[in-house]
């Protein structure tokens, strides 16, 4: 066995795995899929700000004509750049002091700018989430 920069581990039994799984794959796999969303879906909450904060990133991901769940092109670095700024002019000043108040906004020589990265990472698995709640509902 090999190990990873998986951050969970599933217990699961898979015949004849040696001859399956090639190592040093999981960074790509995380990349290209959604491994909890499941899982995510039933505990995660939203409260109003959050509710609109994800609407805009998907209206944001929608407008550019990029799929949601294709998740390697959302992340590519000139998409995210995109999406991140874009996202942080459609904010409004209480949406802006959530993220704010949750060091979710990158700064550049003091000026407030954009989404952060590291925050845009969980806020796209809320807004993967936030959407598939929508659609089930419906």
């Amino acid at each position: 066995m090999w190990t990873s920069d998986q951050p969970f581990v599933l217990p699961v039994k898979i015949l004849n795995f040696e001859s399956i799984a090639k190592p040093n794959m999981s960074k790509a796999i995380q990349k290209s899929q959604n491994l909890l969303s499941v899982v995510l879906s039933e505990i995660t909450t939203f409260n109003e700000i959050e509710k609109r904060i994800c609407e805009k990133t998907f209206e944001i991901i929608d407008d550019m004509g990029i799929d949601i769940s294709k998740r390697s092109i959302i992340f590519s670095e000139s998409t995210k750049k995109q999406i991140c700024k874009g996202l942080f002019k459609k904010l409004t000043d209480s949406e802006r002091n959530y993220l704010d108040e949750n060091n979710g906004l990158a700064t550049y020589n003091g000026q407030v700018f954009s989404v952060n990265y590291k925050y845009f990472e969980s806020l796209y698995e809320k807004t993967c989430i936030y959407i598939q709640n929508l659609e089930i509902k419906e």
